[in-house]
């Protein structure tokens, strides 16, 4: 509770108009000291955006107050949420401490309806308000979350086969080749012989690390990807093969084997997570990630985190250019072996830009290979779409902390460069704390 009272009323009339755009900044629900609920947000109008930069004037940040049953279904509206209002009051209102830029406030009454937009819609209107339970619609919020996770999203299902011709050899296979021989390096250093890659794609960095005897268990939530990664196992020596497992990393994800009869989750000297926490939604979401590796590292055992530095590496709104990669049908990845991929050439147009608190990617691929049974080139066109979420550093590192891991080394780059501002990525090598305990259950 709270001794901060309802806003003094100066002014009150009814809209029949409607009001939508994205929510910018909330304040908690709270009840005051004559037992009202209040939650508050405030909105930025899409509708007056444009028309105040006409007028060089900025009044489209709107203060929208909830009230009692109103306040108690809305309070699950969180920032970055689009939303929508038809029918409200709007209100001239004092001592607020939250108001948007314009002069009024504006309040939903008997005749409103909300809409709520993240990763499911949801309406809210007088049938529903009182009964509306706010904390099952989080956990549905992220039941759909997941459900669109493991349908595709962020999943690279559409470049396929051609993601081993990007990141394999990319443009620089030296640069790549270089990048394998730090990491092994660094992690014979540490005395690493057995690794847990979570988002391990289609085993690129894996079966590298395989190819000098290291023993290695990958996971990625990726149907396509985790297929071409069993495929390649069909060209390993077994004792280079690397078992697969589905799985979401930001969920409650363990891996289990037997041990003396008991049923015990499987540990490993190292996890690696190397450029895919930005592909998750949240910073909570990379939590929970570093949370399900913290079950799977040995004592005293190591977490490499590598991701991008997007507040260098991404300034502009939006930015185009043309990549080119020749597709060879026996250098496909960092070890070179064949998955029968004809020759030939990828050109891939990627456009990037920002979208609330992500950088997007869109891919357009285009391309010839030559077929050498029938002796004639073809073509194949694809598109990909994911996003980047623009990580909060200073969450990041007490994150690591919380989870139980100390930060040992910091680097600007996977070939082991020092860590500056004007890095392009943020390396981090992590110690898992000798003395932490954790329940047996994730949040």
């Amino acid at each position: 509770s709270t001794e901060t009272t309802m806003p003094e009323l100066l002014y009150k009339q009814k809209s029949t108009l409607e009001i939508s755009g994205q929510v910018i900044s909330v304040t908690p629900l709270f009840q005051d000291s004559e037992d009202h609920k209040i939650f508050s947000l405030v909105l930025q109008d899409s509708a007056t955006i444009e028309r105040n930069k006409g007028l060089n004037t900025d009044v489209s940040e709107i203060h929208v107050l909830f009230f009692d049953e109103w306040a108690e279904a809305c309070n699950f509206i969180n920032v970055e949420d689009a939303l929508k209002i038809h029918n409200f009051d709007v209100m001239q209102t004092a001592g607020t401490g939250m108001e948007g830029t314009g002069p009024y406030t504006i309040a939903p009454n008997p005749e409103s309806e909300v809409t709520v937009d993240r990763h499911r819609k949801v309406f809210i209107n007088s049938s529903n308000v009182k009964s509306f339970d706010y904390q099952e619609e989080a956990v549905k919020q992220s039941q759909t979350y997941q459900s669109l996770l493991l349908s595709g999203q962020n999943q690279f299902t559409r470049v396929g086969h051609y993601y081993d011709v990007i990141y394999g050899t990319g443009t620089e296979p030296g640069r790549v080749k270089a990048q394998m021989t730090w990491l092994l390096t660094s992690l014979n250093c540490n005395f690493v012989k057995t690794i847990l890659d979570m988002g391990c794609g289609t085993g690129l960095t894996g079966f590298y690390l395989a190819h000098n005897d290291m023993k290695v268990t990958g996971v990625d939530c990726s149907d396509v990807l985790l297929e071409i990664g069993r495929a390649k196992n069909e060209h390993m020596a077994e004792h280079q093969r690397i078992p697969f497992h589905k799985g979401d990393i930001s969920a409650d994800f363990r891996l289990h084997k037997d041990f003396a009869g008991t049923t015990v989750v499987e540990s490993f000297d190292c996890v690696l997570m190397l450029d895919c926490l930005q592909y998750l939604p949240t910073m909570d979401h990379i939590r929970k990630a570093i949370r399900a590796a913290w079950y799977h590292i040995r004592h005293e055992g190591w977490l490499y985190i590598d991701v991008p530095y997007h507040t260098v590496s991404y300034q502009s709104n939006t930015e185009q250019h043309m990549a080119e990669y020749p597709i060879a049908r026996n250098v496909i990845s960092s070890l070179g072996n064949s998955l029968g991929i004809d020759e030939g050439v990828l050109h891939v147009l990627i456009r990037t830009y920002k979208e609330k608190n992500k950088k997007c990617f869109e891919w357009y691929g285009h391309a010839t290979q030559f077929n050498k049974q029938k002796k004639s080139n073809y073509f194949t066109n694809w598109t990909e779409k994911f996003e980047e979420l623009y990580i909060n550093w200073g969450e990041l590192d007490e994150i690591i902390k919380q989870e139980g891991f100390t930060q040992v080394a910091v680097y600007g780059n996977m070939i082991g460069d020092e860590f500056e501002m004007t890095s392009k990525r943020k390396v981090l090598i992590c110690k898992k704390n000798e003395a932490t305990t954790k329940t047996a259950q994730l949040d």
